[in-house]
């Protein structure tokens, strides 16, 4: 691979090599001063649903990028001011690059033959005649009843449902499907079956439910929307199953192992159904095609019920499957808020979270080796630790009614962090998985490594109990290589050293002193007789704690005489690998402490002008301590 390098020290590049060296393709490095001009490009994702990528699609004449000239069209973005957006969906890419801070941009691109063709848009070719923030709704222009709505989101969110569908009219898009009565956005005048065009500048026309709703849900105070409003009919027969409806169909978004079969309505005018007022407990079978509340703020607030299966009435639906059956009329229904799990069988369970998050983090998907959801941790200060019946190697096979059985990594984490105050879940234990110790299954693993070479692993320690797991697998690194790690898996035993309770810095040593022939004991949590049979085609994911989502933030903060009152860790060379900096502690009536914004376990990018990558723990201490009066951090928390 050949790399242009301007501005560039060895360090970044070792490093880029080795994060993205087995790309097709040539790596470019571009460095633009920012001045009174904006960046000016447009970016699209791929055609391809199944991946996430940010290309260069449009260029606008008047744009810093265009009469820099060394962006092209079709570029892929990997890299800005050192924070990743290589896997991440355009939208959030855009959203991204436009809260950065700081004098210039530092841009990380792929650029190969055929990525064009990937595009899931063509190259643009007419821009606004200005380089504005109005210029936006200009390409929406031609959306029947197109205009821009305000609205302040609230405590409790904007209180509205979408929907991923297509209208005949306007094509593939977001609608709304429900809107809270008084709520911000009723408020503003939002429709049910308006079309969400654009949210903050962010381009939704095409994008699917989970790109929308989770810009939706970062974005904080005041919300601008440019929606439409398509001809009708109503939007409620987004709802028939057999999608009768000329106008408006609702993508099935998710692959289901039931068949379920409606009864055509006799009313010949749908109407939208209503919104169910409380999650009623019901039996471990579901119906998929519902639209899915959307929560505008953080995970353990959501604002709108989940629906049901009060949406589509039990008169009109039936549903059967060859793996489950409904109780007899005799049989009562186990109450799913204190049934405990039976192994061997599908259990349903329902955990009321109020005002804290659910407490897991999982690992598993369709695009893994384990090709079911598992849960792999239950943090003790989380509502399914306090539920006391959840526990790692449980099976998720349902949230609130959609079905994760053959769900990607991605979009399970992505599930869970929607769930409303009230969660319904699916879950399946192995028979004779009596304690936790009983879900891990035990490897060999053996792997050669050379003088002056890493392992390729990244590890992390447990929050909850003692063992040292794999958080990452480096990529072009010896443990990809060998293809048989992933991520999620623990490490028991190196050359015989018994790692179950070791420290995470132990760990580190013992792994990164062992030369030669490394033998690995490894756990890794049992997929089970009923996992799914979907053929593997990416990388696994790696594990994540699901009541945390990505997002950046710029933070302000005041130093004073006694510092700005956290410490952090990490850093390239550290112990543990080279690492991004992040918070360590939060001291009590600190500067930090008193904003209340920053938390441990959150990743400094920048700290005013600075970037902070590819630093050393004590480059980086320095350059928080030479820093006065006003201090601002850009955050990825």
């Amino acid at each position: 691979m050949e790399s242009i390098t301007p501005t560039i020290t060895d360090n970044e590049l070792e490093k880029v090599q080795k994060k993205y060296g087995d790309m097709k393709g040539e790596l470019i490095f571009v460095t633009m001063v920012k001045g009174s001009n904006k960046l000016g490009i447009s970016l699209a994702g791929n055609k391809d649903r199944t991946k996430m990528s940010a290309f260069v699609c449009g260029m606008h004449p008047k744009g810093m990028a265009a009469k820099d000239g060394s962006i092209k069209i079709g570029d892929e973005l990997l890299e800005v001011n050192g924070v990743v957006v290589y896997g991440r969906c355009h939208l959030n890419a855009s959203a991204m690059i436009k809260s950065l801070s700081g004098t210039a941009y530092k841009i990380l691109l792929l650029r190969r033959e055929g990525a064009i063709e990937e595009m899931a848009v063509k190259p643009l070719s007419q821009f606004p005649s200005e380089l504005d923030e109005e210029a936006t709704e200009d390409k929406y222009c031609h959306y029947r009843g197109m205009h821009t709505v305000t609205v302040r989101k609230g405590a409790q969110g904007l209180g509205i449902m979408i929907i991923e569908g297509k209208h005949v009219e306007v094509g593939q898009g977001i609608f709304i499907s429900d809107i809270q009565e008084h709520s911000p956005a009723k408020q503003a005048g939002l429709n049910v079956g308006d079309m969400i065009l654009a949210a903050n500048d962010a381009d939704l026309v095409g994008a699917d439910y989970d790109t929308a709703a989770s810009l939706l849900k970062q974005a904080d105070g005041l919300l601008t929307l440019i929606v439409a409003t398509p001809t009708k009919p109503t939007l409620g027969c987004i709802y028939e199953e057999e999608k009768k409806c000329p106008e408006i169909i609702e993508k099935s978004l998710e692959k289901s192992k039931t068949t379920k079969t409606c009864e055509k309505k006799k009313d010949k005018s749908p109407t939208v159904p209503p919104k169910p007022t409380s999650l009623p407990p019901k039996p471990p079978t579901s119906i998929n095609h519902v639209p899915r509340p959307l929560s505008t703020h953080p995970v353990q607030h959501t604002d709108a019920p989940v629906p049901s299966s009060a949406v589509l009435s039990e008169s009109n639906c039936a549903e059967s499957s060859p793996t489950s059956s409904l109780p007899s009329q005799e049989e009562p229904l186990p109450d799913p808020r204190k049934c405990e799990i039976k192994a061997g069988r599908e259990t349903t369970l329902e955990i009321t979270k109020e005002k804290m998050g659910l407490g897991l983090s999982i690992v598993g998907g369709s695009d893994t080796p384990l090709s079911t959801v598992i849960i792999h941790e239950v943090y003790p200060d989380g509502a399914a630790a306090l539920d006391g019946r959840l526990r790692p190697g449980d099976q998720i096979l349902e949230v609130n009614g959609e079905d994760l059985r053959d769900a990607l990594h991605e979009h399970a984490i992505a599930v869970l962090r929607q769930t409303s105050s009230v969660v319904q879940m699916l879950v399946y234990r192995e028979e004779g998985q009596t304690q936790e110790d009983d879900a891990f299954d035990t490897l060999d693993v053996e792997l050669h490594k050379k003088p002056g070479k890493g392992l390729g692993l990244s590890i992390v320690g447990r929050k909850n109990g003692p063992g040292i797991f794999i958080s990452e697998v480096v990529k072009g690194g010896i443990a990809e290589a060998d293809g048989r790690l992933i991520q999620g898996d623990q490490i028991i035993e190196v050359n015989g050293q018994d790692l179950k309770t070791a420290s995470q810095e132990h760990a580190a040593a013992v792994l990164k002193t062992t030369m030669g022939r490394i033998h690995m004991k490894i756990g890794r949590l049992k997929a089970g007789s009923r996992r799914s049979t979907s053929c593997l085609t990416t990388t696994p994911k790696n594990q994540e704690n699901i009541d945390s989502p990505a997002e950046l933030k710029t933070i302000s903060l005041e130093r004073g005489s006694t510092g700005l009152g956290f410490s952090v860790i990490g850093g390239h060379g550290s112990p543990h690998g080279d690492l991004p900096i992040y918070v360590k502690n939060v001291f009590d009536d600190g500067a930090a402490a008193k904003d209340g914004q920053l938390n441990p376990g959150d990743q400094i990018v920048c700290v005013n002008d600075t970037s902070l990558e590819g630093l050393t723990h004590e480059e980086a201490v320095g350059v928080l301590k030479k820093v006065t009066g006003k201090v601002v951090l850009q955050v990825l928390t």
